[in-house]
């Protein structure tokens, strides 16, 4: 199976702690997982720190292979949210799990 890279890529304006007035790093913040499902998905996981939500619209998941496209991804449903910066948006809580298509 051909090593496969993957990579999340979201600003800082993704993590957010209710009610601080302070960010968590990123890596603080978010437990990031991924493993072969097979030659053509991937599953990946955030493990999402408590007060802290990521952005579904946020996401953008790419492969840093070449020759290697990502299809599809599937993400469950999350929770709605009426943002103050982005307006009604759904938003991820303690967890997140996703497959990626290849």
């Amino acid at each position: 199976m051909n090593l496969l890279l993957l990579i999340l890529l979201f600003f800082a304006a993704n993590a957010n702690a209710v009610g601080s007035d302070e960010f968590l790093p990123a890596d603080k913040a978010f437990k990031v997982t991924s493993r072969a499902l097979s030659a053509n998905s991937v599953a990946m996981g955030w493990e999402i720190a408590e007060d802290c939500y990521l952005y579904r619209h946020r996401f953008k998941i790419e492969s840093l292979s070449p020759g290697i496209k990502v299809n599809d991804t599937q993400f469950p449903p999350g929770q709605a949210k009426n943002d103050h910066q982005f307006g009604k948006v759904e938003i991820f809580k303690k967890e997140v799990n996703v497959v990626v298509e290849l």
